[in-house]
């Protein structure tokens, strides 16, 4: 009913699948059919758990949890504590998971609860040392000290006869535990940010952490009684061999196909089979793979060699669909035992640039089926030449002309801006009498505006003819050494709306408010009237008089204003900037198919690879090679850029906006939203326009 498996339960008969908007199903392990449950279509199935021996009990995301009757297909609510208490923990946009254990089960909500089926009442569990978990709490099973559990950094053990979770264990701020299953020794497999760690049972040692190129976070982690562990990640599958600590790679040859692994999607069946889901389907491995020893043969099948740089391909020889596979290169200075570049990649191409003179040997080596490393191969070796004294001249003079040019456009722009915002004032001072008015290079004088932390105009030299605008009162000291007023006729600059009353005989320590502009400043040129505005926002700090109350722009409008809109080219602007050039090419590309079909709901991965000329597999790496992240990715990361820029506007409702950006489903979209920017579509389009709303003047304030 839908792709996207989040969680999974073994009952007596069947497994049960929790689905992503799919509502509930069963398989059936013995027919391998599948029944779905129309009753619970378009429900977010986050957790299951048996409630008595015929019925389930199911939490729905932002629902609530409802006990589920196989038999019928129907379902009841199923209330926690209280009609008060359950909707604050199931209705909150937080998945609340379940766990059964013997007579009791674990409702792990916020406040976490413990549900005794026989004489149906509820206990508050407690956590210890801490006031609050961080993040949910997920069910892991049943050890030998009692029931586990943990959240992204705590490791929880409860007991049957105990209304607290005790914490066993504790990592630090910069790890997260995603998964974690108990291994037939009693010792944990721990899925992190940082990739697989094993605890020992006592938790008692330092955590000892899987050291691979291989893979970097986990998702999922499952255990069997062989001492074998399975390990989901964002795009692949491997198996890690407690007996002969080999790790293995599955790829599509196997059966694998690429699928992000859900934390809670994962069982080991009582007749031994494995079922591992994820966002893109449910795993199901029916017997363990055989371990062969293939050991694949390499060969140099192109390269391309500049004056500082080696690009080439590598291919395994292989009959039949090609496997993926690890490659490690190794890169040596001639006569050093250590390499310089030592990189592992699933990638056959490697590329090594900025190489200094001196001669070069390159070794290969990668996996095998049994996760060995083939022994390394010399597959090339060259030489970097030293470049020649004329070509050095040559670059040091385009160089040092470049630097010239730049630093003449500087001093010419900077020129230019000094020019424009000067605006003498010694001749008017003049004309207002010579005894009181010092000379024209000792008079600097400058005006402040309200709401600007600097001067606006500094003012030197303005000519006879110039009236300002504004009224101003300037300390002048005479040349007898007594103060003496100056007043000018003056006006409202442009753009306010009232005009400045002129006053007279103000004190010398006296601030006046206003700006000025000239009052013929209809009648300017274009050059006046840009100075002009360029003076209305010039900074200077030297300062006898000063204006301070005309109204200047709120900074938080101005910082609004210019963060308004977030370029798309984000996403790819460093695939696209790429020395390579064929990276560069792929990387455009795919920008423009996602720019062109990324509204488009029908659109799949086979697509993509049909429109580039690639298999999954190489689309697959080429992508984490250039962008980091698969092409899945990247196509949801442009849909949400471009539902961030949607939701600003009112007029398109939040389901418009996921049908325009390729969601077929407003509820998924909503998730995928969340998860993206951290709030609801509604949460999110509600507080854009709040800070719209703030930014926007009040034009009877304004006016005041």
């Amino acid at each position: 009913s839908n792709n996207s498996v989040i969680c999974l339960l073994e009952s007596k008969t069947n497994i049960w699948i929790g689905t992503d908007g799919g509502g509930l199903n069963s398989f059936d392990l013995q027919s391998e059919r599948f029944t779905h449950y129309p009753s619970t279509y378009g429900n977010k199935v986050v957790s299951i758990c048996e409630y008595d021996d015929h019925k389930l009990l199911i939490s729905i995301f932002s629902e609530g949890i409802y006990i589920f009757d196989p038999r019928s297909g129907n379902k009841q609510k199923f209330t926690i504590a209280n009609k008060e208490t359950d909707p604050v923990l199931t209705t909150r946009g937080k998945a609340v998971n379940l766990y059964k254990s013997g007579n009791y089960i674990y409702i792990l909500a916020d406040t976490p609860y413990k549900y005794n089926c026989h004489s149906h009442t509820f206990k508050p569990l407690a956590i210890s040392g801490e006031v609050g978990t961080s993040g949910q709490i997920l069910a892991v099973g049943t050890g030998s000290d009692g029931d586990i559990f943990h959240d992204y950094r705590r490791i929880y053990c409860g007991a049957s006869q105990s209304d607290s979770l005790q914490t066993v264990f504790e990592f630090g701020v910069d790890t997260s535990i995603v998964s974690v299953d108990i291994k037939p020794d009693g010792s944990y497999a721990l899925g992190t940010n940082h990739g697989l760690v094993i605890l020992d049972r006592n938790m008692s040692t330092k955590p000892y952490s899987l050291n691979t190129h291989m893979f970097g976070s986990v998702n999922s982690v499952l255990c069997t009684p062989n001492d074998d562990i399975w390990i989901g990640t964002t795009e692949s599958l491997f198996q890690y061999s407690g007996k002969t600590h080999k790790l293995r790679f599955f790829g599509e040859s196997e059966g694998s196909l690429h699928n992000e692994y859900l934390p809670k999607a994962r069982l080991l069946a009582s007749n031994g089979k494995i079922l591992l889901g994820g966002v893109n389907g449910l795993l199901y491995i029916r017997e363990q793979p055989d371990e062969t020893n293939d050991c694949p043969k390499l060969a140099l099948v192109d390269q391309r060699i500049g004056n500082s740089s080696v690009n080439f391909t590598v291919e395994s020889d292989h009959v039949g669909f090609p496997k993926e596979r690890i490659y490690r290169y190794c890169l040596y200075r001639k006569g050093e035992a250590n390499p310089f570049v030592d990189q592992s990649s699933y990638s056959n191409e490697f590329s090594a640039e900025d190489l200094t003179a001196g001669r070069y040997i390159l070794k290969i080596s990668c996996s095998s089926d049994n996760g060995d490393l083939t022994d390394e191969l010399d597959i090339l070796k060259f030489k970097i030449a030293k470049p020649r004294a004329s070509l050095i001249i040559i670059w040091v003079i385009i160089s040092l002309t470049i630097f010239i040019i730049i630093i003449t456009i500087f001093r010419k722009n900077s020129l230019i801006s000094r020019q424009r915002t000067g605006l003498g004032m010694g001749s008017t001072m003049g004309s207002l009498g010579e005894s009181t008015i010092p000379d024209e290079d000792s008079l600097n004088t400058a005006m402040y505006t309200k709401g600007l932390p600097n001067q606006i105009v500094p003012i030197n030299g303005t000519s006879p003819e110039t009236k300002i605008s504004g009224t101003m009162v300037l300390p002048v000291p005479s040349m007898q050494g007594a103060e003496t007023e100056a007043n000018l006729t003056i006006y409202s600059a442009k753009g306010l709306p009232n005009p400045i009353v002129p006053s007279s005989g103000t004190s010398p320590d006296t601030k006046i408010h206003g700006t000025m502009v000239p009052t013929d400043y209809s009648m300017q040129s274009a050059e006046e009237d840009h100075d002009a505005a360029i003076s209305k926002q010039s900074i200077a700090t030297h300062s006898n008089v000063s204006l301070s109350n005309a109204e200047a722009p709120d900074s938080e409008e101005l910082a609004a204003t210019t963060n308004q809109n977030t370029s798309d080219e984000n996403i790819f602007g460093k695939a696209l900037q790429s020395p390579s050039e064929m990276d560069r090419k792929f990387a455009v590309k795919i920008k423009n198919i996602i720019e062109k079909e990324y509204s488009n709901r029908e659109l799949r991965i086979e697509d993509i690879c049909r429109e580039i000329g690639m298999s999954k597999s190489n689309l697959f790496k080429k992508c984490k090679q250039i962008f980091g992240i698969s092409a899945i990715e990247l196509l949801a990361a442009y849909r949400m850029a471009k539902a961030s820029r949607l939701l600003i506007n009112d007029s398109i409702s939040i389901a418009e906006v996921a049908e325009l950006c390729g969601y077929t489903n407003a509820r998924y979209f909503a998730t995928c939203f969340k998860n993206y920017s951290g709030q609801t579509p509604f949460e999110y389009r509600k507080a854009k326009n709040c800070t719209k709303q703030e930014q926007i003047p009040n034009p009877t304030t304004d006016r005041q």
